[in-house]
């Protein structure tokens, strides 16, 4: 699963919020990386061209627990 948690961080530690990032991408877009929804690749490309970051900054993989069987 992909978490945008780093994205949160960035913005944090540079005095942004999303409503910053909603001049550069749209709302659909920030909102689907609210909800940890796949992005495309050319969206992170321009986040991290406009944060001056790196991908991880933006988005990582976290492995999600495997099924319960019953």
């Amino acid at each position: 699963m992909l978490s945008y948690e780093p994205l949160n961080k960035t913005l944090k530690k540079r005095g942004l919020n999303k409503m910053y990032l909603r001049e550069y991408i749209s709302s659909a877009t920030v909102s689907r990386m609210t909800a940890n929804k796949a992005v495309s690749l050319k969206t992170i490309d321009k986040l991290c061209k406009l944060l001056d970051c790196k991908i991880q900054d933006i988005v990582i993989y976290v492995k999600e627990p495997p099924e319960l069987k019953k």
